[in-house]
């Protein structure tokens, strides 16, 4: 059997030649001391080693825009300067930041992400990868169509990799796919805005611009009043 000692705590006896500890300080040292037991007694402990656990290993959140995406973390404690790897590429440093903006992206692209964060004497493992899926390129082309008393239909240009869209009517979304809509259950002679998002797995991406329409009038009922000589409406 064997004895260890952790930052001048015994543990033990442990049978074999290891001995794993977890839910350690990061970037914190330990110093640990071995000796041996038998029937007979224990030897003397073993010359001292000092071992560092790393930093905290980073953690990424990735938020998709039309054509770029924003990398963020939290800072590392300790931790002066990061390195970041996009695609599997060549890591390249970034400094003592907590965000990056990977730009001039395709639609509808995927891309990974890991990060490792540095300090003058030790660094951290590198974060669990992120992959993210670019958004859909800007919604054009959005018009009305058609127009009621009490319904307006708009319509606009597909989107390639768009798998639905956000609509917004004075402010409020709708969920919608296809190309075309129709909101009933409007004011008579009213003004309404739209603007409208494509989206992916990835997110939602940019809005368009603000389209405009009115509903018409109200339909005239006509009454008519008749006698022998005229009818009156």
């Amino acid at each position: 059997q064997y004895e260890i000692e952790e930052n001048g705590v015994v543990k033990g006896p442990f049978y074999g030649i290891n001995y794993t500890r977890s839910s350690l300080t990061p970037n914190t040292t330990y110093t640990y001391r071995v000796r041996g037991i038998n029937r007979l007694g224990a030897s003397e402990w073993s010359e001292p080693v000092a071992i560092t656990t790393l930093l905290e290993k980073p953690v990424l959140a990735v938020t998709p825009e039309e054509g770029k995406n924003t990398i963020q973390w939290m800072a590392v404690e300790s931790a002066d300067r990061y390195q970041l790897q996009i695609d599997g590429g060549t890591p390249f440093e970034l400094g003592n930041v907590t965000s990056y903006v990977h730009e001039g992206l395709e639609a509808n692209s995927t891309h990974t992400y890991v990060l490792k964060a540095f300090s003058a004497n030790n660094e951290s493992a590198w974060s669990k990868m992120v992959s993210q899926l670019t958004v859909p390129d800007r919604t054009n082309g959005l018009t009305v169509t058609d127009a009621t008393f009490n319904k307006l239909t708009v319509a606009w240009t597909a989107v390639k990799g768009a798998t639905g869209y956000d609509l917004e009517i004075d402010g409020t979304n709708v969920a919608v796919t296809g190309t075309t809509y129709s909101k009933t259950g409007l004011v008579a002679n009213t003004e309404y805005t739209f603007r409208i998002r494509p989206k992916n797995a990835g997110g939602a991406g940019s809005w368009s611009d603000v389209t405009t329409g009115i509903t018409q009038m109200s339909t005239p009922v006509i009454q008519s009043n008749p006698s022998q000589e005229e009818v009156v409406l």
